[in-house]
């Protein structure tokens, strides 16, 4: 009878032990980190009657981090971090375009446009060679001005193991309190332009 009744409670203690733990399952994954290489790049398009104007910033020479955490109940992944994008640095290959672009976004008083990383509507797929195309909240600061955009962004995971953004959104002077830039005599410049952005970036952990 001591061994049947040793036998049971041997066999009700592994059953127990068996059963899943749902409290120690975490609320949030660990953040992961990703570097902002320099290859990164921005070009900004705008449009006159005489054609189309466009101003690069062929690389990104800071040194910039952004996290990203997966939360276990939210809809959304959570990012912090920004990038900082010199503004004297973009060309527009014509002496005109390139001092009007400086004096409209007023680069002596403002040298940077940042962006900052708030979120995306959904977790990416990382495996080589996945596209996959979310939406994302980022907070522009442009001139003295800051403002929330989302905008549509198309994640691809690289097979060297990195990741690479894609993405833009049309802006008008006025999202930015900023007024349109001198005019010229037979020249009219449109007073609204296009980002698009290039984010390469290598995962730290």
């Amino acid at each position: 009878m001591r061994i049947l009744l040793l036998a049971l409670w041997c066999i009700f203690s592994v059953a127990a032990l068996a059963q899943p733990n749902k409290l120690a399952q975490p609320s949030a994954k660990k953040p992961t980190a990703w570097l902002v290489e320099k290859s990164s790049h921005l070009v900004i398009h705008g449009k006159a009657n005489i054609g189309s104007i466009s101003c690069d910033n062929p690389s990104y020479k800071r040194v910039d981090t952004v996290w990203m955490e997966q939360t276990a109940d939210g809809d959304s992944i959570g990012l912090m971090g920004k990038i900082q994008v010199a503004m004297v640095d973009f060309n527009c290959h014509n002496y005109f375009f390139t001092s009007n672009l400086r004096k409209t976004l007023r680069v002596d008083h403002y040298p940077y446009m940042t962006v900052r990383f708030v979120k995306i509507d959904k977790l990416p797929a990382f495996q080589s060679g996945a596209v996959s195309k979310v939406y994302g909240t980022v907070e522009i600061s442009l001139a003295g001005v800051t403002r929330l955009f989302t905008l549509p962004i198309e994640v691809s995971a690289m097979a060297n193991g990195k990741t690479r953004l894609q993405g833009w959104r049309i802006f008008r002077l006025e999202d930015f309190n900023l007024k349109s830039p001198a005019k010229i005599p037979l020249v009219k410049v449109r007073n609204e332009f296009k980002v698009e952005f290039e984010l390469h970036m290598a995962r730290l952990y």
